[in-house]
């Protein structure tokens, strides 16, 4: 699953138990995490660790 889709789904089901539209908080809180701008910086090594973060 690619990382873009993962943080959606993710974003989406803790929206649905807050009533808010969550994707700004997982979406910031995965960048601060990887301390990278853009999916596209995040190196090949970090990306199974970045969706096990967001699957946990």
């Amino acid at each position: 699953m690619p990382l873009s889709q993962a943080i959606k789904a993710v974003a989406f089901a803790y929206g649905r138990q807050t009533n808010r539209n969550e994707h700004s908080t997982i979406y910031g809180e995965m960048y601060r995490k990887s301390e990278i701008a853009s999916y596209n910086l995040l190196p090949v090594a970090c990306f199974q660790e970045s969706l096990d973060w967001l699957t946990e």
